[in-house]
């Protein structure tokens, strides 16, 4: 059973990109493109080509881990201007995961910490609705990240395990997102 950790707040797309920029570096990350995956939120390294990264708000809905802290689950979604701005968001993260396949940070010992990346398999997924994910894989852990769009609204989906909950458990719980968000009235503002 996940407890609810009452995690939830507002901020921006400029706010959220400097942030995991920023995580990235400190960390003693390594390569730059890899600082992609070190977000929650539904940004990439490279947001020059996107407009309104400040006036768009970016909502983290549900942080839940379990008693034991073996998963760890987050969404977070973004609002786009326009479907086409969201689409042409998920191209760039498309491209900025496809330069990313390992990469190294600063683990406190001598040796930095290595982690391989992965694209995780197609979901299957409503016609209206878009899924892009990776899993990450490093000694003990395993981070899976899918982010589902339809029309303007980007949710991206994260759950840290470990050795807990599986890749498949959680494809089976973003299918479920996936396909209601897929049923639901599309309203762009």
């Amino acid at each position: 059973m996940l407890l609810d950790e009452g995690s939830t707040y507002a901020s921006n797309v400029a706010d959220e990109t400097e942030f995991m920029l920023t995580s990235f570096s400190d960390a003693g990350g390594s390569p730059n493109i890899c600082a992609v995956t070190y977000g929650t939120a539904p940004v990439t390294v490279d947001i020059s080509q996107q407009k309104s990264i400040v006036s768009e708000t970016i909502e983290t809905y549900v942080a839940f881990s379990d008693p034991d802290d073996v998963n760890s689950f987050q969404q977070t979604a973004r609002a786009f201007a326009s479907s086409a701005e969201a689409t042409a968001y998920m191209k760039q993260l498309d491209s900025e995961l496809n330069q990313c396949t390992i990469y190294s940070t600063e683990s406190g010992t001598a040796l930095p910490l290595t982690t391989k990346v992965s694209r995780s398999p197609a979901l299957v997924v409503p016609a209206s609705v878009a899924a892009i994910g990776w899993v990450e894989v490093s000694p003990g852990t395993r981070y899976y990240a899918i982010d589902v769009q339809r029309g303007n609204l980007v949710v991206r989906s994260t759950l840290t395990s470990f050795e807990g909950m599986t890749e498949q458990d959680f494809r089976e719980l973003i299918t479920i997102t996936a396909s209601r968000l897929g049923e639901r009235l599309l309203v762009e503002q």
